[in-house]
């Protein structure tokens, strides 16, 4: 019994130091969240970056910010997994830059959509391997549905995203299981070339 309580208190005094830490690194997600946010809808709620003629200074700004809290380069190690391996540095720049312009098409015509929705952030949690977990939820006037990000800190001391789960999909385990399957027929270059196609097909339909 003295042994157990010995053990707790340990445990107690180890993590104690934590706490503070923890709540300070907890408030700058937090801020870093609900700055990116206030940004992103003031640039869609701007009525001098509305209409089609401002479409590309619009999206221009939404990218600019939303990459500037993006780990592109980890999200496309993470994306292509083991499949990594198989990519020299230079197509894995070419891929991760490819990439990033194909979530940013495929999912701007959603943001664009913006008719006073609201972001509430519910809760942060800190992981034991450092990285961070945000709860976000989207309202609008007729329905609500589950955002949760996934957070880690770069070499620069900076809280970068790495994943999106919507409604308890991810974003990283949804396109890893796309590319894995067609990394089964294609090369590196031919999987680049085949998601430059789908970036044109989508910028054309958007």
């Amino acid at each position: 019994m003295k042994r157990s309580m010995a053990c707790v208190a340990l445990a107690a005094m180890i993590a104690a130091p934590l706490l503070p830490v923890w709540a300070d690194e907890q408030q700058d997600i937090r801020k870093l969240m609900e700055t990116t946010i206030e940004k992103t809808i003031s640039i869609l709620s701007d009525p001098e970056l509305k209409g089609d003629v401002k479409r590309e200074e619009r999206r221009s700004q939404i990218r600019t910010t939303l990459l500037g809290v993006t780990d592109a380069r980890r999200v496309s190690m993470l994306v292509l997994g083991r499949q990594r391996n198989n990519f020299s540095e230079t197509q894995l720049k070419e891929f991760t830059d490819t990439f990033a312009q194909l979530v940013f098409v495929t999912y701007i015509q959603n943001l664009e959509k913006y008719t006073d929705q609201k972001v509430q952030i519910l809760s942060v949690e800190m992981q034991s391997d450092g990285k961070a977990y945000a709860a976000t939820k989207v309202l609008s006037k007729d329905k609500e549905f589950p955002a949760d990000f996934s957070l880690f800190k770069d070499e620069h001391g900076e809280w970068k995203c790495y994943d999106v789960k919507v409604e308890g999909v991810s974003m990283i385990s949804n396109y890893r299981s796309q590319f894995n399957e067609l990394l089964l027929n294609k090369t590196p270059d031919q999987l680049i070339a085949h998601l430059k196609e789908k970036v044109k097909e989508n910028e054309q339909a958007h």
